[in-house]
């Protein structure tokens, strides 16, 4: 077939959960630091410097697992590169001898 077989992919939640709620509360938080600091230094402030961090620290926590394949790439990525190896060399590879 020249049209691939998209069926069989997973749409439903991931199953380590989502980062949806843990994102919308880090947002609250910081927002509510960047009003906090507004009433107590009575000046402006940029909303900005209080939500980022927040929102990039509950990423980070929430995410902590997933950045190993986050960095390194999807597992089916370093096997499909064994294998190309494997067909050009004829030497099967294991661990980080393809590097």
């Amino acid at each position: 077939r020249l049209v691939g077989d998209h069926t069989n992919m997973r749409v439903g939640p991931s199953p380590r959960g989502g980062y949806l709620l843990w994102l919308i509360v880090a947002y609250a938080i910081g927002l509510f630091f960047a009003n906090l600091a507004v009433v107590l230094m009575r000046r402006g402030q940029p909303a900005l410097l209080y939500i980022v961090p927040a929102i990039l620290s509950a990423i980070a926590i929430t995410g902590w697992n997933e950045f190993r394949e986050l960095w390194k790439g999807p597992r089916v990525f370093t096997w499909a590169d064994r294998l190309v190896y494997y067909s050009h060399t004829g030497r099967l590879v294991m661990g980080d001898e393809a590097k």
